[in-house]
């Protein structure tokens, strides 16, 4: 929200919101320590790769490197989060690599590996893909919900 103030008003005061609340992500422990309000249901809304779409996003919008140091913090813990299996798929393929997470923070032993966007497979390398665009210095789609504040 108030990215999307600072981008239609221009006002700093908006900006500092962005920083402040940025930083009192990573002063909360994530992306390493999960909490009540996060946990490892890697999903877009509450999971890590939400926060490495945030801290991404908070980069472009500031050019400040220390946003991008936290988006790199938040990739290293979404790719330890992934499984890469060490044999082949009933095809013959090798399989690749996927996230196993539970949707539900009160059911914590119902884990699946979910492949959405939303939630998931799709959602864990979208997230990836944001930054090695902000890496390449290349401008990339957004997901919808970041999309419609812009």
């Amino acid at each position: 929200m108030f990215q999307a103030l600072y981008r239609i008003t221009g006002q700093a005061e908006y900006l500092d919101w962005v920083k402040r609340l940025s930083r009192g992500i990573i002063e909360a422990g994530a992306p390493e320590h999960f909490s009540r309000g996060y946990w490892p249901s890697q999903a877009l809304c509450c999971g890590t790769p939400g926060l490495l779409e945030h801290f991404v996003s908070a980069y472009r919008l500031t050019g400040e490197e220390e946003f991008l140091k936290y988006a790199r913090r938040a990739a290293r813990t979404v790719i330890g989060q992934s499984y890469v299996g060490d044999g082949a798929d009933l095809y013959g393929q090798q399989e690749e690599r996927r996230w196993y997470g539970n949707w539900w923070r009160t059911i914590p032993d119902n884990v699946h590996s979910y492949t959405g966007l939303y939630i998931g497979t799709a959602g864990n390398a979208w997230s990836l893909l944001s930054l090695a665009a902000a890496l390449e210095g290349q401008e990339w789609i957004q997901t919808v919900e970041y999309d419609q504040f812009q």
